[in-house]
């Protein structure tokens, strides 16, 4: 929540500790003077420190009374928190009182019954959109982290472009209606630090606009948006996506949530959605086509939607059927011009209160080269700031030590590797640097064009081993893990890691055949799920097989804990004819491919053994139609043979009639007959 500073007259004690109850109960951090927690302890330098909290804060509630418009220490908070840029918030304890710096503010009356509500909805809007202050012990540099919400206010050179959108969004007919605006441009321009850090706060001061808190798809992007839409509503994820799946169940939770507001009522609801490339290369056709069908009607409704892209992913936006539906206004975004790059290194510097050598930035901006290596350049000077009071200078020294930009992440994944062995060492568990650049290959996949990317994957289900080599990564923030609906999910702080560090670049390449089997293994696995384990999602024998080899996927006849287990992966088909397990080779397969790869095995195992089945009935059938084939043919002949048998017979016996008629008187005629 926002962090709160409570101005106010000294003799107005009472009444703002009221304040400050209210506002913890709300969640809010408070700075106030003389309160015992949250204030200014005994023997601290109290002038420092109130400049100190105001510097913090990102709103300053106002306590408004006679005494207070009077006292010339509280005309000196209003004019630093309106220097700093502070967001002023005045509560009037005394009707129809107001403070002469704060005339053109709205203020709040202390007494009235919807006094808190107000106040508390104003700070939660704040804290959505980033606040405004800055505390001293807090970095101005994001390192491989895109510059969020929160750190808009270390945000520098990109001002042009932001007033760009804001424009863009501002003009119905310059955009289009009912369009998506897509910002593209190439990996490491900026393009998320453009949105979240940019675009959501210049955005939160436009009258008549709300903002979702920007998200990535990930591989189930309607459940993100839920998420979002939820947090905003205050309301469960579950709920929205109940909503969601209801007749008008968009345009009602819309409704709900421009009318929710403080301020008065807004019209426009703006999405912003990060990495939308994560839509071709995670997110299930299912989940494609899911999320396309709730955003169509809302966009011609009061909606906005903000995604950025990767350039390269361009094309296969427009050709990809299930969007084809959702019309888009591109923007592209071309990397930081290298004579802006001072501005990104002394701004953030000058708001910490830090200091940097002139020739310092003029080596750095050297070292940089171009614009797409902003974020090598962020890491290098969050490595510089580390650990440096307010007033510090950036140590050139320091700086050679790192190796300059290009070497300091490298220096920093060096000695994290070295950690992540030295742990196994104390372990005892055995595991090599071949492993543990296994254990990072869980957070990478590669996409069609074998580009690597980032992988975000559930960290309390690595096993314990994987957890502790990862860990000394993130300590030296080289992966970041954050919390979504309970689960804490593990991923690089950016996706200069996977190219910039020489050893797991090297063990992406050689592994790139195995990662793009595995996305596609897991895109396949997701529709399987979401169609609730059609088998007709499974895939057939041919292709297991390809995905088997080219993963490296042990295939087991039993259980592979069991010691009699024997691996069976030497000749593909007949291991897919025994398998009764399937285990991890090349690369990681999580539970749902491991699953899904499985089910396709067993399924094909059914077919082949309902097949095997008919055929062997077929034949019992034919053998049995040959034989009684064989039997009528021996019957007709015998009949054949008997009938003529007894026509033979018939002629004998006319014969011999004749012969004894004719014995008596021609014997010479009967001995011929």
């Amino acid at each position: 929540m926002a962090r709160v500073f409570i101005s106010h007259s000294s003799k107005n004690t009472e009444l703002a500790a009221d304040v400050r109850g209210w506002l913890k109960t709300d969640g809010h951090d408070v700075f106030l003077d003389d309160d015992q927690h949250d204030g200014i302890k005994g023997g601290n330098p109290w002038e420092e420190r109130l400049y100190e909290g105001l510097r913090w804060a990102d709103a300053v509630v106002c306590l408004v009374t006679s005494d207070y418009v009077i006292s010339q220490w509280c005309f000196g908070e209003i004019v630093a928190a309106k220097t700093l840029g502070s967001r002023l918030v005045p509560l009037a304890a005394e009707e129809g009182l107001r403070h002469p710096l704060l005339n053109d503010l709205q203020h709040i009356a202390y007494h009235s019954a919807q006094a808190q509500d107000r106040i508390c909805g104003i700070l939660r809007e704040i804290n959505a959109t980033g606040g405004a202050g800055w505390p001293d012990d807090r970095s101005p540099f994001p390192g491989l982290r895109a510059f969020d919400v929160d750190m808009h206010r270390a945000f520098f050179g990109r001002r042009r472009e932001v007033n760009d959108l804001v424009r863009l969004l501002r003009s119905l007919g310059e955009r289009g209606e009912g369009q998506i605006v897509v910002v593209v441009g190439p990996s490491g321009c900026g393009k998320s630090s453009l949105i979240r850090a940019g675009l959501v706060p210049a955005m939160a001061d436009e009258p008549g606009w709300a903002t979702l808190a920007p998200f990535v798809p990930s591989t189930d992007p309607v459940a993100a948006l839920s998420q979002e839409l939820a947090h905003a509503a205050r309301s469960t994820p579950s709920q929205i996506r109940q909503y969601l799946d209801e007749d008008n169940g968009w345009f009602r939770t819309v409704e709900d949530l421009l009318l929710a507001g403080p301020s008065p009522p807004r019209r426009r609801l703006l999405i912003v959605i990060d990495q939308f490339e994560e839509i071709l290369t995670r997110s299930s056709t299912t989940g494609r086509a899911q999320l396309a069908e709730i955003l169509r009607p809302a966009l011609a409704g009061s909606v906005q939607v903000v995604v950025t892209l990767r350039s390269e992913f361009l094309d296969s936006l427009l050709a990809d059927p299930r969007l084809a539906q959702l019309p888009i206004h591109s923007v592209t975004l071309r990397p930081l011009d290298t004579a802006i790059l001072p501005r990104v290194i002394e701004g953030p510097a000058q708001l910490a209160g830090l200091k940097v050598d002139p020739e310092l930035v003029s080596r750095m901006v050297a070292d940089t080269a171009s614009g797409d290596a902003l974020p090598l350049l962020a890491f290098t000077l969050k490595q510089l700031a580390t650990g440096l009071p307010r007033g510090a200078t950036l140590s050139p020294q320091r700086y050679h030590q790192l190796g300059g930009v290009q070497g300091a992440l490298i220096r920093q994944a060096d000695l994290a590797l070295t950690d992540a062995l030295t742990a196994n060492q104390r372990a005892s568990n055995g595991r090599s640097r071949t492993d543990i650049l296994a254990s990072l290959l869980r957070l990478v996949t590669v996409d069609e064009i074998g580009q690597p990317t980032r992988l975000d994957v559930n960290y309390q289900k690595l096993p314990p081993p994987v957890r502790a080599e990862l860990d000394t990564f993130i300590t030296g923030r080289l992966l970041t893990t954050t919390s979504r609906e309970g689960t804490v999910l593990l991923g690089v702080a950016h996706e200069a890691f996977l190219t910039a560090w020489p050893p797991l670049a090297q063990a992406i390449n050689t592994a790139g055949a195995a990662l793009r089997t595995r996305r596609m293994l897991e895109q396949a696995a997701a529709e399987w799920e979401n169609a609730g384990r059609s088998t007709s999602f499974l895939w057939k024998q041919d292709r297991v097989a390809a995905a088997v080899s080219d993963t490296g996927a042990q295939l087991h006849r039993i259980h592979p804990d069991r010691p009699e287990a024997k691996d069976t992966t030497t000749g593909r088909f007949r291991a897919l004819r025994e398998c009764r397990e399937v285990t991890s080779g090349r690369v990681d397969l999580g539970p749902a491919v491991r699953a899904f790869l499985h089910a396709s095995i067993r399924h094909q195992q059914r077919r082949r053994r309902r097949f095997f089945t008919a055929v062997a009935a077929a034949l019992v059938v034919a053998f049995a139609i040959t034989t009684i084939a064989v039997i009528q043919r021996q019957t007709a002949e015998e009949q054949t043979q008997i009938a003529e048998d007894q026509k033979k017979l018939a002629t004998v016996r006319g014969l011999v009639a004749q012969v004894e008629a004719r014995r008596g008187n021609d014997p010479r005629l009967a001995l011929q007959l």
